[in-house]
């Protein structure tokens, strides 16, 4: 009963998260999941969680969704996720974790600074094929341990002004990228009767958490929502450089 309770727990304040920036769920999962089950159970139980939550979600802001920079993004996700799917069970991906983690940190820090002085570095925007690489690094980090977000939410970011849209597509993205990773994992056979039965008890304390952040998200300013996103990413960098 104790195990059930902090996967509530952590359920619903991982959808709150999700549901107030549009990613980062994964991110607060993960770790905390790993306290109750394994990595790869931890894997499929999260991403069964984010397919479900989200599903709903998307559709009420289909209006806001910006599909031009996800097709930039998608190409090379994909494959990322077939290659990081294999990595979470045949190999040992600590460094490669590090320093992507290092990367994430040196983004968030420009994130910050551009909020609190405006654009010192330039206001313009990057060119959209650099979303190839935030899909394949997106899709190789989802396929291991379920936070392709950072990748994908630097690129958007930059590419989009408003939250609104910038929460719409993170969200339809993820919600791509949550269902094509199952494929991998359902080859793998690490989806089983026993994460299926665990995802559907932690479901409802996730769909809760789902609503309060996105009313929360409806006062948020543009400032603090996107503040928020770099405090997300810092978390996200620190855990991946000093061990998710």
């Amino acid at each position: 009963m104790k195990s059930i309770l902090i996967s509530w727990a952590i359920g619903f304040f991982g959808l709150f998260v999700r549901g107030f920036t549009g990613f980062g769920s994964a991110l607060v999962m993960m770790p905390l999941f790993l306290f109750v089950y394994n990595l790869q159970t931890s894997v499929v139980i999260v991403a069964l969680l984010e397919i479900a939550a989200t599903a709903y979600f998307s559709l009420r802001v289909w209006k806001e969704i910006k599909w031009s920079p996800i097709a930039f993004i998608l190409p090379l996700s994909l494959p990322g996720v077939a290659a990081g799917s294999f990595f979470l069970v045949h190999a040992n991906t600590g460094i490669l974790k590090r320093i992507f983690g290092l990367f994430v940190i040196l983004f968030t820090v420009r994130i910050v600074y551009q909020q609190i002085h405006g654009f010192p570095f330039s206001p313009k925007k990057w060119p959209r094929q650099y979303g190839f690489l935030a899909g394949i690094f997106s899709g190789m980090l989802g396929g291991l341990y379920g936070t392709g977000g950072p990748p994908v939410t630097i690129f958007l970011e930059n590419q989009l002004d408003k939250k609104d849209n910038l929460i719409a597509t993170q969200l339809i993205y993820f919600l791509i990228l949550d269902l094509v990773r199952l494929i991998p994992y359902g080859l793998y056979n690490l989806i089983g009767t026993y994460e299926l039965k665990q995802a559907l008890i932690i479901f409802p304390s996730t769909i809760l958490g789902m609503l309060l952040g996105t009313m929360v998200n409806l006062h948020a300013s543009e400032r603090v929502y996107r503040l928020a996103i770099a405090a997300l990413l810092l978390l996200s960098g620190s855990l991946l450089l000093f061990g998710l």
